[in-house]
């Protein structure tokens, strides 16, 4: 073999498949050759002896506004193994995008943002109940966006629509051959909750918990698989925080003929609702934080195939940033996550045996990057695919601060918590963007990633989820 650029040499390289030691040659930002002692000559030799090769994480779910951007998000991800992440877009004012059409909004946020991460990123585009969703769906796929997302909550916050719009929005997606993620709580029923004490300042923390019950999440999962089956799209439900969800989930794929993928967040598998009576809003998410009930059935899932997906939703927030409004209801919502995720699936996850490594590598890698049409160039470790990589050394520890943030987070919600396992090292198409917790100065250059829907491209099949929409009749 002639010259390569980069030769990761004696690490346990890591698939679904499972484990080998293999040396990996990099050229031109491409895996040219994996096999046992390539012989190459290289122009950087990396030694990745005593650690597992990882393919860079794909984090499916984040919003890089609020207190990070997109270069804050993606640092602090890449400080922790990410080198994809999908952002979350939209005309939304609350999201610090102006209201206009939506294609024009991700236009200026692609050409904005190209470039300036370390690591690479696509878009998932948001709509709300006055975008013109069938006329913006084929502009938007002409931008390389295959995935769109609905909220059946935040009214307060204009984004919340009715299952009149999802359904015409789900009617467009479908013809696109997009996805539709839904965000799953029913809105209406916290808003009524909530208006009884959205005034008062003496309202406990715990209201808050109270205003987003189980099954107001259960109901909305079970309605929005509903009405995925009556259009025929193809449906992601991020965030799920319930076991009772998950429930739902299982009771509905019996019957469902459209795929029904799943994602949870490493502070539903990590974290219950003690950190809201105890910290406040630092700790609002929704859905809201549960009980350890729901922890080990999310644990269980993500172990045995129901949820094919762990994202961060990540958000990044400061401590002032929380303390707005009069009491935790009016409170901003979101947590920051990208900077813990690999540690936490990995030191609490396959090393407490909850699940296998070549799973971990299935959620974090493979499932978000077939799902979302990143693949071959993404997910794995393959000739041909992009060469994103992890060192993870086992025999190293991870300690979670919020002083060691990369993002701007001045708080931690896993503050403390000790976990076997170091990332040394993240690659982004050969390029070392990060080492030992730190980033590399100077670098960038993150790709923003053009996707095609399932209308040229095949559905995947992932833990048995229904996989050929060509298959669906639906009935008028």
């Amino acid at each position: 073999m002639s010259k390569v650029d980069v030769l990761v040499r004696g690490g346990e390289v890591v698939s679904s498949a499972g484990v080998q030691r293999l040396d990996i040659a990099i050229d031109g930002g491409r895996i040219v050759a994996l096999g046992q002692d390539i012989g190459a000559e290289a122009r950087e030799t990396v030694d990745a002896a005593g650690c597992l090769v990882l393919p860079g994480v794909v984090d499916a779910h984040t919003h890089p506004v609020y207190a990070d951007d997109i270069e804050r998000t993606s640092a602090a991800g890449a400080a922790a193994g990410v080198t994809t992440l999908l952002a979350y877009v939209g005309a939304f004012p609350s999201w610090g995008f102006e209201k206009a059409a939506v294609h024009e909004v991700v236009s200026r946020v692609i050409e904005d943002w190209q470039g300036r991460p370390v690591g690479d990123f696509g878009l998932h585009v948001a709509f709300d109940s006055v975008d013109d969703v069938a006329a913006e769906v084929p502009r938007l796929t002409e931008l390389g966006v295959s995935s769109y997302k609905f909220f059946l909550a935040y009214r307060k916050r204009g984004m919340m629509v009715d299952d009149r719009a999802l359904l015409a929005g789900m009617t467009a997606i479908a013809q696109a051959g997009g996805i539709v993620a839904v965000h799953a709580e029913n809105g209406d029923g916290i808003d009524h909750l909530e208006s009884q004490y959205w005034d008062r300042p003496d309202l406990p923390d715990s209201a808050f918990l109270a205003c987003r019950g189980h099954l107001l999440e259960a109901e909305a999962i079970l309605r929005v698989i509903a009405l995925a089956q009556t259009t025929g799209v193809a449906l992601y439900i991020p965030h799920v925080a319930a076991g009772s969800g998950m429930e739902v989930v299982e009771l509905a794929r019996r019957t469902s003929g459209v795929p029904v993928w799943i994602e949870t967040c490493p502070h539903y598998l990590v974290l219950t609702n003690d950190e809201v009576l105890q910290h406040g809003a630092l700790g609002k998410i929704a859905p809201p934080l549960r009980h350890d009930s729901d922890r080990e059935s999310l644990w269980d899932a993500v172990a045995a195939g129901g949820v094919q997906v762990v994202g961060t939703d990540h958000a990044g927030r400061t401590r002032a940033m929380k303390a707005e409004g009069v009491n935790i209801l009016q409170a901003p919502f979101g947590a920051e996550g990208i900077e813990h995720l690999l540690p936490l699936v990995y030191g609490l996850g396959v090393r407490t045996g909850r699940l296998g490594i070549e799973r971990m590598v299935q959620v974090l890698s493979e499932n978000p990057a077939d799902i979302f049409g990143l693949s071959p160039r993404k997910g794995r470790i393959a000739v041909g695919a992009d060469a994103d990589l992890v060192l993870l050394d086992p025999g190293g520890t991870t300690r979670c601060a919020a002083e060691d943030h990369l993002g701007a987070s001045d708080y931690c919600l896993y503050e403390g918590i000790e976990l076997p396992g170091a990332v040394r090292r993240t690659i982004r198409r050969g390029v070392t963007i990060a080492v030992d917790g730190a980033l590399v100065p100077g670098v960038s250059g993150g790709e923003y990633l053009a996707r095609s829907g399932f209308h040229v491209r095949p559905i995947p099949r992932i833990d048995e989820v229904c996989d050929d929409l060509r298959e669906i009749e639906v009935v008028p």
